[in-house]
């Protein structure tokens, strides 16, 4: 019964465009953005496609142990959705396989990824907007 249900609604988003589709508009509080804009990427007619036009700057050595590094990360954290939230401190902080992630937050292993993915895509955001700013004073 679960398999049919998640496979109506599976489709029923993919048929989003429809502006009276109350499934899919969940689906628009997180669009799809790419987490680096792909000019800073090699085009198809280039020597590498797909490869870095150049590499990005290093963030400046501070490491985590700096209190306003922790800070800006505890508040970049506080605004991810909950189970993101969760997904990361797992993974990330408490170093637990995906498996045991997965079937502890009972996500199947693509959800767990991509949300994990995404979550790490709005913590780098936040934190290079914090080393951008703290960079230009």
């Amino acid at each position: 019964m679960n398999g049919w249900l998640s496979r109506a609604v599976a489709n029923t988003t993919l048929r989003g465009e429809d502006a009276r589709n109350r499934f899919a508009r969940w689906s628009r509080w997180f669009p799809a953005t790419p987490t680096v804009d792909a000019s800073r990427f090699q085009g198809p007619s280039e020597p590498h496609p797909r490869h870095w036009r150049e590499f990005p700057e290093p963030w400046p050595s501070r490491g985590a142990a700096d209190p306003t590094v922790r800070t800006q990360l505890r508040d970049a954290m506080s605004q991810l959705p909950h189970t993101w939230r969760r997904v990361v401190q797992q993974r990330d902080v408490q170093g637990h396989n995906p498996v045991d992630v997965s079937n502890d937050l009972q996500l199947t292993a693509a959800q767990q990824r991509k949300m994990l993915n995404r979550a790490r895509a709005v913590l780098r955001e936040h934190l290079a907007g914090f080393f951008t700013r703290d960079d230009t004073r």
